[in-house]
């Protein structure tokens, strides 16, 4: 069962574990060198550099970046079983080993854990922007989060009556992206 069943993806897009340990073994060796990276441009090396230097700051991971971590959620690499669902030990690109925990979609508990672990997030409005991806590098405004989140909230409603419709969460992130191309009022006569 895969973490996230609406994503599909296929084999072929999943390396070799060895092979890409190897591969970023080689792209780690060029970085020190000084010739930059050659994944994604460069910027691949720019985004570890930023995060350590945030410090705790958590970091967002792929799913094709989890599954080679974890030899592809290799029933030889769980650690621990239990109702949030399973924990699979891995080593990210870096050599940094880590515990993954793969949703159990039919348990309760990992929605509860959930909300527990949200909810400090969620009700204060500072701490919102910690919810945004990190690769957005600032491009967004704080108002723009707080709605997108509010929006977020309402359809999380455990109540299926107080959930919005369709209709209302489009009209909702229309705004919100109209609002983003709007510009100030031009203040010539």
């Amino acid at each position: 069962m895969s973490c996230f069943p609406c994503i599909s993806f296929r084999r072929e897009d999943i390396l070799d574990y060895d092979e890409e340990l190897k591969l970023r073994s080689m792209e780690r060796l060029v970085d020190a060198k000084g010739m930059g990276s050659a994944e994604e441009g460069g910027r691949g090396r720019g985004r570890d550099q930023r995060f350590s230097k945030k410090g705790n700051m958590a970091r967002s991971f792929t799913f094709k970046e989890l599954t080679a971590a974890t030899q592809n959620f290799k029933d030889a690499n769980m650690i621990g079983e239990g109702g949030f669902g399973n924990v699979y030990k891995g080593r990210l690109e870096c050599g940094t080993v880590v515990a993954v925990k793969q949703l159990n979609l039919e348990g309760l508990q990992g929605h509860q854990e959930f909300v527990v672990e949200s909810r400090p997030y969620l009700k204060d409005p500072k701490r919102f922007i910690e919810m945004v991806d990190p690769l957005l590098e600032g491009r967004y405004s704080a108002k723009s989060v707080q709605h997108a989140i509010v929006v977020t909230a309402m359809c999380l409603q455990e109540q299926a009556n107080n959930r919005p419709s369709i209709v209302d969460i489009v009209s909702a992130l229309e705004y919100l992206q109209s609002s983003k191309k709007k510009k100030p009022p031009s203040r010539q006569l």
